[in-house]
């Protein structure tokens, strides 16, 4: 074979000659085997069958082989608007089995940010679900565009929307808490309900083990259209990486239902972070907001009637309803404040550690916060806290 190297300046490039693979006609056989990079953008049709842009994607540039395996030609993860720009790739392959030297590229994107330690697993492959672009056969130019769009008929496409949901969460809280976001491992797979001892619900795993080396989460099939959902998960994970536990939970348990100081206390911020997050005051089991299966928790008060929904710190939906006037911008009859989230993050990082809502009310106080009157009617709302003011605050009003 003869070889014929040319320098362009940007190294030195093979073009093959008459007694390359195939027998082309004479035109064919002076390729220039330019080097080139590889643009596109990730989308997806989201809970809403609108289109999304799939950020902080772990995507790779592939050169299929048809018998042999393929080889990753570049890897980086995709932009806030699900742009990516591979580096200059030199057209030449190596194990090419085609009949010519000419790569054929493909993108694949997963649902994994290696940056930013957040993936969402298969659970019996655990391996991050995969996205694929068409391939560019036999690549003759400098500029190959290979984009992904991935509709909701993809029974894969429940994976973007939760790892959509943990970038949003992971975004507000690097920016807005005062402390890193957490590494999350989630869970999901289609008409998957069950997963290590969690049957019919989603769920926060914090043991840990050699198959399992890092707290899961798990979000179950019957609930991959509820935000809210995978926001009261992730939750846990945050809170489990900041301080370890804010309680447990030893019975199953209601966002209506009184159970314990503990268990109201840990489910309650669970119950509190979506509505935050996902901007309205209802927990919504399905799409929402505030339709379908949900619980009002932002126009609960000390009138529902207890068949309703119990009174007391030792009800979540009471907790979560508490947390959420401290820091919405939504006031409403007794809800006279709205507090910056880092406040709140702050009391549940400092020691000693809250086991329950009281616990917390009393560490607030002891920080410094202040606002006792205007925390006190928000409380009264909700049917927790001690209500010293409320008289006072009666009166004024």
């Amino acid at each position: 074979m003869i070889t014929i190297v040319l320098s362009l300046g940007l190294g030195l490039l093979p073009v093959f000659g008459s007694n390359s693979f195939s027998n082309k006609n004479e035109d064919d056989n002076q390729i220039y085997a330019l080097p080139f990079t590889v643009e596109g953008i990730l989308s997806y049709e989201d809970r809403n069958e609108s289109t999304s842009f799939g950020r902080n994607y772990l995507c790779r540039v592939m050169d299929y082989d048809n018998n042999s395996s393929d080889d990753l030609l570049w890897e980086g993860e995709t932009g806030r608007f699900g742009e990516y720009t591979s580096a200059l790739i030199a057209n030449f392959d190596n194990d090419g089995d085609d009949g010519n030297y000419l790569l054929d590229i493909y993108v694949l994107c997963r649902t994994r940010s290696t940056n930013l330690q957040q993936v969402v697993l298969h659970p019996t492959l655990r391996l991050p679900y995969g996205f694929s672009s068409q391939i560019a056969h036999d690549v003759s130019t400098s500029s190959v565009i290979r984009s992904i769009h991935v509709l909701n008929t993809d029974n894969r496409s429940p994976a973007m929307w939760i790892f959509e949901d943990m970038m949003r969460v992971y975004e507000y809280w690097d920016l807005f808490s005062g402390f890193d976001s957490a590494p999350v491992q989630t869970i999901w797979q289609n008409g998957i309900n069950e997963y290590r001892g969690c049957l019919n619900t989603s769920c926060f795993i914090s043991q840990t083990n050699s198959t399992y080396p890092v707290p899961e989460v798990f979000i179950s099939d019957m609930r991959k259209t509820s935000k809210d959902t995978v926001v009261h998960e992730l939750g846990h994970a945050y809170i489990y990486d900041l301080v370890g536990s804010l309680g447990t939970c030893d019975r199953p348990h209601s966002i209506t239902l009184s159970s314990t100081l503990s268990c109201a206390w840990s489910e309650g911020w669970a119950d509190f972070l979506p509505l935050f997050m996902n901007g309205d005051g209802c927990y919504d089991f399905e799409l929402g907001p505030c339709s379908g299966y949900h619980i009002d928790l932002e126009n609960a008060s000390y009138l529902d009637l207890l068949t309703y929904f119990n009174h007391g710190e030792a009800v979540e939906g009471r907790v979560a309803g508490a947390l959420y006037d401290l820091v919405d911008g939504n006031n409403e009859s007794f809800d006279l404040v709205g507090l910056p989230l880092d406040l709140l993050v702050n009391i549940l990082h400092s020691p000693p550690l809250e086991t329950s809502f009281p616990v917390f009310w009393n560490n607030w106080i002891k920080a410094g916060n202040g606002y006792e009157m205007e925390l006190d009617s928000i409380f009264f709302l909700n049917t927790v806290g001690k209500k010293i003011f409320l008289p006072l605050i009666l009166e004024i009003r």
